[in-house]
């Protein structure tokens, strides 16, 4: 189960937080952190699927970067506003 395998990330995440993280290579302390940030995410109760409002943001942020009413600086403000969204929601990376 989901529980189960997050368990088992953290403890093995947390017990890998020995002195030896400083002997590990760039790759390896990325692959740390993305576990770690991961397994928060899936800890995490303050995750909730996007409201309407906010879909409706990304729409219209695509709209107006791809229509033919194009309007980049706007269409960027947007996307900003989506991302802050997605992080404040602790959506995971696998979203579609």
């Amino acid at each position: 189960s989901a529980s189960v395998a997050t368990t088992s990330i953290q403890s093995t995440t947390s017990s890998s937080s020995s002195p030896l993280l400083s002997d590990w290579n760039p790759l390896e302390k990325d692959i740390h952190n993305w576990l770690t940030s991961s397994s928060n995410i899936l800890l995490s109760d303050a995750t909730r699927p996007p409201s309407n409002e906010e879909i409706k943001t990304l729409q219209k942020a695509f709209a107006l970067f791809y229509g033919s009413d194009r309007n980049v600086e706007e269409a960027v403000n947007l996307l900003t506003k989506s991302i802050e969204s997605w992080e404040a929601t602790n959506q995971g990376g696998d979203e579609t």
